[in-house]
């Protein structure tokens, strides 16, 4: 009777707090230690290729069409605090001061699936990317 008040308390607070449940069939420590790293394994991968770096000849192209059009703006997430990416919290509002800021519509703050996950992820990447350039261009064009 208690093992199996037990376990339905494990299972409850496991499920309200989003947490992996492991299976009661793993009953030996050697059992426990390879659930919990099979479960670890399949939520790291992670493709390195996606986060590590953008594509360039986007965000070339990106920056190009910028300075074309003298939009010299950093790009920001649009979710409820302000987040630069590739800029210093602190250095937010000098930045925006010199630059501007617009918003990226890809970047809200409601994420539902692993895709979306990474797509964001990869969209920060690209916005960190383009930011840290275009700090550059526009501290030489407001010093012109």
């Amino acid at each position: 009777m208690k093992w199996s008040i037990l376990t339905l308390v494990v299972a409850f607070c496991a499920s309200c707090t989003n947490q992996t449940f492991v299976d009661s069939t793993a009953t030996t420590d050697t059992n426990l230690e390879e659930t919990m790293q099979e479960s670890t394994q399949e939520s790291n991968q992670t493709p390195a290729s996606i986060l590590e770096h953008t594509d360039e000849e986007k965000l070339n192209q990106a920056l190009a069409l910028a300075i074309e059009n003298k939009d010299y703006r950093l790009q920001t997430t649009s979710t409820r605090s302000i987040n630069i990416p590739g800029v210093h919290p602190k250095d937010y509002q000098a930045m925006i001061a010199l630059c501007g800021k617009k918003y990226n519509s890809n970047t809200g703050d409601v994420i539902r699936s692993e895709e979306e996950r990474l797509a964001r992820k990869k969209e920060l990447n690209f916005m960190r990317q383009y930011n840290e350039r275009m700090i550059t261009i526009c501290q030489e064009k407001s010093s012109q």
